[in-house]
């Protein structure tokens, strides 16, 4: 199995991200139309899910004082993240955002197969 980040950027855009966050060497795939997001059922969030809940707030103010900054939105800002755990084609779990803060634990999605 290998990991591979789906966005809705462009490849340029998703390259100088990627590198910021040393995954460079991470199979991607540009989504501008969603197509992999509706296959997956990954839905499009309400306000609540992308900028009210109290964990999102929390969240992006440790992020600016971590050095991050704010990010500027590419593609449909209201669409929700989600990880997909696939075996030959198959999903074998998967977890859907219910914030835009959700920090899923990766290590045990794919422990979990």
């Amino acid at each position: 199995m290998r990991l591979a980040l789906v966005h809705l950027g462009t490849d340029e855009q998703a390259r100088e991200l990627f590198a910021k966050y040393k995954l460079d060497d991470v199979a991607r795939f540009s989504d501008p139309d969603k197509n992999i997001y509706r296959e997956f059922e990954l839905k499009r969030g309400n306000p609540i899910s992308l900028i009210l809940h109290p964990k999102i707030w929390w969240r992006g103010l440790k992020a600016i004082f971590a050095g991050y900054g704010a990010g500027k939105p590419v593609g449909d800002p209201w669409q929700m993240p989600g990880a997909v755990l696939l075996e030959q084609g198959q999903v074998v779990r998967s977890y859907n955002y219910k914030t835009v803060a959700d920090l899923p634990n990766f290590q045990e999605l794919y422990a979990s197969k």
